[in-house]
């Protein structure tokens, strides 16, 4: 992908390209925004209900996760966010942002992802107080990823090439 290349500006970038790029962000937004709505409905993001989602509960008739089911959503989960994270950031790097901004953004990011891949283990397996870092880590990946987002469809339609950059290309 030509537009990734280091030293190439988002704002360049052909109109159906960035046609094209905004409706992959936008449903990477959509999907995280969803995922917030799923967790809430499921165990409404409080520690408690998110103990019990995991660890089960026999008079609610609620059955513990499996180790075969924590290691088939772990997998899934491995996979698509990593995938998810690379192209995310591989656009975000390319916004005229703060450098530290934009670390400690894709820091923020890649903890909360693996955070939330490892929590439903440490509170199947390990202590169900554990369940606080799924209520933190969660919204986490989905607001960071959310930012980075809106930061790239700004710079890609809102954001004016330099002259130097136009004259150029």
């Amino acid at each position: 992908m030509k537009y990734l290349i280091e030293g190439s500006a988002l704002p360049g970038v052909s109109t159906d390209k960035k046609g094209g790029l905004t409706m992959f962000l936008v449903l990477i937004a959509l999907g995280y925004a969803g995922g917030l709505l799923v967790a809430l409905e499921q165990f409404g993001m409080k520690p408690g209900g998110i103990a019990t989602y995991y660890i089960g509960d026999e008079a609610q008739l609620i059955f513990p996760k499996t180790y075969r089911g924590l290691l088939e959503n772990a997998h899934f989960h491995l996979f698509s966010m990593a995938i998810i994270f690379l192209a995310l950031t591989h656009l975000f790097l390319l916004c005229e942002l703060w450098f530290r901004f934009k670390i400690w953004l894709l820091v923020f990011s890649f903890a909360g992802i693996v955070t939330e891949i490892a929590s439903p283990w440490l509170i199947r397996y390990g202590n169900a107080a554990w369940a606080w870092l799924m209520v933190v880590s969660a919204p986490l990946v989905s607001v960071s990823s959310i930012i980075m987002v809106v930061l790239i469809i700004r710079e890609l339609w809102f954001k004016k090439l330099a002259v130097a950059e136009r004259s150029e290309g």
